[in-house]
């Protein structure tokens, strides 16, 4: 079974512009999250999907520097820029990605891929209901499945969130969730504003290894650290994969 990784990228953001190619220690965010993705063990092939809005040209020509297939796409309907994506670069199944979360275990995208590939369904997530933290989303599906939902796609939200459909009629799809043992959903891993930036900022300065070594449940406990001790489960028991 091939499973690409489509990672969504663009420079426009609302609430923070341009934080995909904003510098933590000299690396642009979109270079942790490829650095984490591209060490999965189940992935066949890491895409970057950015949009044809000339202010995504940076990102193009950071995805060809460092060796990363981009595709470019609809800049507002970013369902449509995945389905093209999946037409041009065919797959079994994909995993989507935000390019916001540089600190993605790639234990848990291993074993979302896995649980996929053993089961007979359409759409393995951990954020229906979300038990683990911001930052730290994985959802699999099944292409031809999703190719076969775009005509029926109405809602601007649909649209824009890729998945949001399978979440709104979860009675027409095969969805598997998987669970973190505590509840870790009120813990921020990813990058929305700038003070997300700040705090992830702190997180990685800390980090005495490469950055993609660390498991979810090693940066909890740095988490934790800088947190004063308030973060809930922060032990390895807690978060294991």
């Amino acid at each position: 079974m091939q499973i690409n990784a489509i990672i969504q990228a663009r420079m426009g953001s609302r609430r923070f512009p341009a934080k995909v190619m904003h510098e933590i220690c000299g690396m642009p965010v979109l270079g942790y999250v490829i650095e984490r993705v591209c060490r999965c063990h189940t992935i066949s092939k890491v895409i970057v999907a950015t949009s044809d809005d000339p202010l995504d040209d940076t990102i193009e020509r950071y995805c060809q520097k460092q060796g990363i297939t981009c595709f470019r796409g609809a800049r507002d309907k970013v369902s449509a820029r995945f389905a093209a994506a999946l037409q041009h670069y065919p797959c079994d199944g994909f995993i989507r990605v935000c390019a916001d979360s540089p600190l993605l275990d790639s234990l848990l995208v291993d074993r979302a891929v896995k649980m996929f590939s053993e089961s007979p369904c359409d759409m393995v997530t951990n954020i229906m209901p979300r038990t683990y933290p911001r930052g730290q989303s994985v959802e699999v599906l099944k292409t031809d499945v999703f190719l076969a939902t775009q005509a029926d796609f109405t809602e601007p939200d649909d649209y824009e969130h890729v998945t949001r459909y399978f979440y709104r009629h979860p009675e027409q799809f095969a969805i598997y969730p998987f669970l973190s043992p505590v509840d870790l959903s009120t813990i921020r891993l990813c990058i929305d504003t700038y003070d997300d930036m700040e705090h992830v900022t702190a997180l990685i300065t800390m980090m005495k290894k490469p950055q993609w070594s660390y498991s979810l449940s090693e940066i909890l406990e740095l988490y934790h650290r800088i947190n004063g001790g308030n973060a809930e489960g922060c032990v390895a028991s807690a978060c294991s994969t």
